[in-house]
């Protein structure tokens, strides 16, 4: 039976608190599912797309609202955009500890199946993530690309890191210190 929506439109609903939205759209609310798709899939796919595999990362996107839609408790978050993210930080850790799973079976096995780079892969975009990982640490990382990758707040930073904002502060300025040191012609400026 298919829920009927108790919703005349996007404007009546937009003033709900997350957790009613989320409810809403457990139960099959069509309207408050759309709402929540509108207002975070730039960012959720964003966030994906960068920890995870592009070419999974509309199944990774998925299981976001897929698990948020199952959850039964709710994480306080002051935005939608940030309780999303928080979800897409376990999602993307899942794919990942999949991936090394997988990594390790091969190796067990000695079968080859990694995949080969193309040139076209390493375009500017690829390049400064990849300067991002290798370069910073994996605490100051995580707060660089949510608040000057993806755009998201420092309070929203904080929530899903579950960190007060001066800490994202802080772990924003060190990673670009890092980046500056990996990025210096002569080596001079070390990061602090």
């Amino acid at each position: 039976m298919k829920w009927k929506s108790s919703f005349k439109s996007h404007r009546e609903i937009s003033g709900l608190a997350i957790p009613q939205l989320l409810e809403a759209a457990r139960y099959g609310d069509e309207i408050a599912f759309k709402v929540i798709v509108e207002r975070t899939h730039q960012k959720v796919k964003s966030y994906v797309s960068k920890y995870g595999s592009s070419a999974d990362a509309d199944d990774l996107i998925q299981e976001c609202y897929l698990r948020a839609i199952k959850s039964k408790t709710f994480y306080e978050a002051r935005s939608i955009e940030a309780y999303m993210i928080h979800i897409a930080k376990f999602v993307c850790a899942d794919y990942a500890r999949s991936r090394q799973k997988a990594r390790q079976i091969t190796t067990t096995y000695n079968e080859d199946f990694s995949e080969h780079a193309t040139d076209t892969m390493f375009d500017d975009e690829v390049a400064s993530m990849d300067l991002i990982k290798s370069s910073v640490p994996d605490p100051f990382r995580e707060a660089f690309i949510l608040t000057q990758v993806i755009g998201l707040t420092y309070e929203e930073c904080g929530d899903i890191l579950d960190v007060p904002v001066g800490t994202v502060r802080s772990r924003v300025s060190r990673a670009r210190n890092f980046l500056i040191a990996a990025t210096s012609d002569d080596g001079l400026y070390q990061a602090r």
